[in-house]
C-alpha cells in the first residue's frame, strides 16, 4: 500500500483527536490487549487507512467507576472537568488527590498484527479470548509507548512503509518490567532480526494485496473506544451528549470535595446536578459571557444590595443566596 509519509507525519504532529464520547466497546471483531503485566510482545503496527494514521491518542477522564469521560479541549472547549480539579486543589491543595481520582489519562491505540507474545499476557482468560501469533487485534498502551511509537515512525522518515504498510516488514517489540520502585517501564524498539511477513501465500505481489485488502477493511481507529463525532457543534446531539457527561462529572467533583450540602432546588437534567460554576454555556464556549436576563431567586426573597456582583470570595460562598447571584452575574 503506497502511502503519503509527509501527510501521516503531519496528521500525527497535529492529532486532535484524543477525546471524544463516553468509552464504548471497541470493535467485537478483533480481540484487546493493554501490557497489564510484565512480558514481551512482537507486533506489526498496521497502517488505518480509514483514519490515515497508524495510531491515536485518546485522552479520558477517570470517574471512579468503569467509565471514562473525555477532555472538552478536543474541541477548543473549556473543559468543566479539568477546571473543577483545578478549583478544588486551589482551595483544598493537590494533597487532596482530585486529580490523582478524577484526572485524564492518554493512552495509545492502534490495530496491530501479533508476531509473538508472552503467556503472561493470556493468563487467565478464556480460549476465546486468548491472544496467539496471526492474530490482528486493538492494541491500547500508555503515553509512553505512544509517544515511542511516534518518533520511531518519525525517525524512520521514508522507511516508515515498511513498518506499517508492507507485507513484509519491520515488526516492533514492546516489553514491560517493573522496576524496584514498583512502577512499570516500557521499552520500544524495532525487531533487529530481519523481516516478517504477514501473509505467506501466492508471489510477493499476490501477498502485498492481500496485506493492503486486510488494512482496508480495518474499521475506522476514529470510532473504537470514543467515537469522533462527525461535527464539533455543540448543537448536535453527539456534542451535547459529552458536554453533559463532562459536565456531570464536574458537578460530581465539585459536590465530593465541596462543604456545602447541594440545594435540592438544583436538581436538573434527570436528577443531574447543576452546580455553580460549570453550565452548559460554560462547557461550549469559553468566549466572554453577555450580561443575562434578571433571575429571580430561587427563595422568592428580596434581592441583596450586592446580588449580581459575584466575586468568588468567602462572604459570597457563604451568602444564601450564592448560586442565583452567580446566575445573573455570568459566572
Amino acid at each position: 500500500m503506497n502511502i503519503d509519509i509527509d501527510a501521516l507525519i503531519s496528521a500525527m504532529d497535529s492529532d486532535n483527536t484524543q477525546n471524544t464520547n463516553i468509552e464504548k466497546s471497541y470493535d467485537s471483531q478483533y480481540k484487546f490487549l493493554y501490557p497489564f503485566t510484565d512480558g514481551k510482545i512482537m507486533l506489526r503496527i498496521l497502517y488505518n487507512p480509514k483514519a490515515g494514521v497508524p495510531q491515536r491518542r485518546i485522552s479520558r477522564h477517570d470517574t471512579g467507576e468503569k467509565t471514562k469521560v473525555p477532555c472538552l479541549s478536543t474541541y477548543g472547549m473549556d473543559c468543566p472537568v479539568c477546571k473543577a480539579i483545578k478549583d478544588v486543589e486551589s482551595e483544598k491543595g493537590s494533597e487532596c488527590g482530585a486529580f490523582k481520582k478524577y484526572g485524564y489519562k492518554i493512552r495509545g491505540i492502534c490495530y496491530a498484527y501479533v508476531e509473538e507474545i508472552d503467556s503472561a499476557y493470556n493468563k487467565g482468560k478464556s480460549d476465546e479470548e486468548i491472544i496467539k501469533k496471526g492474530d490482528t487485534i486493538l492494541f491500547m498502551y500508555p503515553k509512553t509507548v505512544f509517544e515511542a511509537i511516534s518518533k520511531i515512525i518519525r525517525d524512520a522518515g521514508a522507511r516508515a512503509k515498511s513498518i506499517l504498510a508492507d507485507n513484509e516488514g519491520i515488526p516492533l517489540v514492546i516489553e514491560r518490567e517493573t522496576k524496584g520502585n514498583g512502577f512499570p517501564s516500557y521499552t520500544v524498539s524495532l525487531y533487529p532480526f530481519g523481516l516478517t511477513k504477514v501473509f505467506n501465500e501466492g508471489s510477493d505481489a499476490e501477498s502485498q494485496a492481500k496485506f493492503d485488502a486486510h488494512l482496508e477493511e480495518l474499521p475506522n481507529l476514529n470510532d473504537q473506544f470514543v467515537p469522533i463525532p462527525t461535527t464539533s457543534d455543540p448543537k448536535s446531539d453527539a456534542i451535547a451528549e459529552i458536554i453533559k457527561s463532562a459536565k456531570a462529572l464536574a458537578n460530581t467533583i465539585v459536590s465530593e470535595y465541596s462543604n456545602s450540602a447541594i440545594n435540592p432546588n438544583q436538581v436538573v437534567n434527570d436528577e443531574e446536578y447543576d452546580l455553580p460554576f460549570y453550565t452548559a454555556d460554560d462547557a461550549i464556549t469559553s468566549s466572554p459571557k453577555t450580561e443575562s436576563a434578571p433571575v429571580q431567586n430561587a427563595s422568592g426573597g428580596i434581592e441583596i444590595d450586592c446580588f449580581g456582583n459575584y466575586k468568588d470570595d468567602q462572604k459570597c460562598r457563604l451568602c444564601t443566596q450564592e448560586y442565583d447571584c452567580m446566575k445573573k452575574s455570568g459566572k
